[in-house]
């Protein structure tokens, strides 16, 4: 993976969201971060399953690493 951006229009956002499981909380932890127009999302405490994991990558609409 190869990321455009120069140094100066990065931006990177760390989010604590203590599990985003609930639709209502992933919808509005991913609704905050779009706003944000961040190039990268560090999102901690997700405690995702891999049916969940499916569900992010869904709603979003770049990479989910």
């Amino acid at each position: 993976m190869h990321l455009n951006y120069s140094m100066s229009n990065l931006g990177i956002v760390c989010y604590s969201v203590k599990g985003i499981t609930h639709p209502i909380k992933r919808k509005k932890s991913l609704g905050q971060l779009k706003k944000f127009k961040c190039s990268l999302a560090l999102l901690q405490g997700t405690h995702l399953s891999d049916t969940e994991h499916k569900k992010l990558r869904r709603e979003w609409v770049e990479q989910v690493l």
